[in-house]
């Protein structure tokens, strides 16, 4: 919701600076009234820049309903939150891992499966718990997009996951490294 009251003030802002601006031009060249032209302008550039601005977050909502990359990123949904970068033997390369996971999420994962936790989504989602469902659905996707996890049972998930040889070595990585706070939970004005 927050997303939304920036995106109208950035609107609000740039649509009284384009107002501004051609109240004083018509005031200058007196072609029209200095208010309407402020009232057009202004309304007009406000409704413009609003829709430029909830362009990106309505179809990165829709990516994610219909689980599929839309406008050919790479990626479903908002860019990832985390990003591992790995360097190559000769460190020429780097090779960038996108995780959808705030840095606390991944921690408190990677802690937990050091931890011997599952991988099941039932430990990590629910209230009180790192993860919601959809979240934890993109992360373990991730995870398996970068081969740090793997299906046990190769022609099913259903018997779950386990870690990759590189899976453990990132989990390991990762979990020697501090555990920032927790993120506070989200009210809604109470």
């Amino acid at each position: 919701m927050r997303a939304v009251w920036i995106s109208v003030a950035q609107a609000l802002v740039t649509g009284l600076s384009f107002g501004i601006l051609a109240g004083a031009l018509a005031w200058a060249t007196g072609i029209g009234t200095p208010f309407e032209a402020f009232i057009v302008v202004a309304a007009f550039t406000q409704a413009i820049a609003w829709i430029a601005l909830m362009i990106k977050p309505a179809l990165q909502g829709f990516e994610v309903a219909v689980n599929k990359d839309v406008n050919k990123d790479g990626i479903i949904g908002s860019k990832p939150k985390v990003v591992i970068e790995e360097k190559s033997d000769d460190s020429r390369q780097i090779i960038r891992h996108h995780i959808r996971a705030t840095n606390y999420q991944f921690l408190m994962w990677a802690k937990g499966i050091m931890d011997g936790e599952t991988i099941a989504e039932d430990r990590w989602t629910g209230k009180g718990r790192p993860f919601s469902r959809a979240q934890y659905h993109a992360f373990r996707e991730d995870l398996i997009k970068n081969g740090w996890i793997r299906p046990i049972n190769e022609k099913t998930d259903r018997f779950g996951y386990e870690l990759t040889r590189q899976g453990e070595a990132v989990v390991t990585w990762v979990a020697l490294q501090p555990l920032p706070p927790r993120p506070e939970p989200k009210t809604n004005g109470v």
